[in-house]
């Protein structure tokens, strides 16, 4: 089973409407009596300019954004493999991004 862990980048199967694409985890590590689903941003190409769109350059990852809109989950086995790693302030914006969507304090 993959370990992945919160700011890493992974290429992720989101299935067949939502395609193959980074994504970064957002989520802490499910422990054995929780299910095991892992909260991720994914990336996109197909950027319209919102506030929830959160351009971070990467040498692995095209033009593009991390869409905070598109948070979702995917299981250990829809991880295909790790392109690399946010550092802390990106995880932050895109932390401080889900909780200006959500409404969180």
């Amino acid at each position: 089973m993959k370990n992945a862990r919160r700011g890493e980048v992974w290429l992720v199967d989101f299935g067949y409407t939502a395609k193959t694409r980074p994504a970064v985890i957002v989520s802490t590590p499910y422990r054995d009596d929780e299910r095991a689903l892992i909260a991720c941003v994914p990336h996109t190409t197909s950027t319209r300019g919102g506030r929830f769109e959160l351009v971070i350059p990467a040498g692995y990852l095209e033009t593009g954004a991390f869409d905070v809109q598109g948070l979702g989950h995917a299981k250990p086995t829809n991880l295909l493999y790790r392109l690399g790693v946010l550092n802390t302030g990106d995880l932050h914006r895109i932390e401080a991004a889900i909780k200006q969507w959500l409404e969180l304090k």
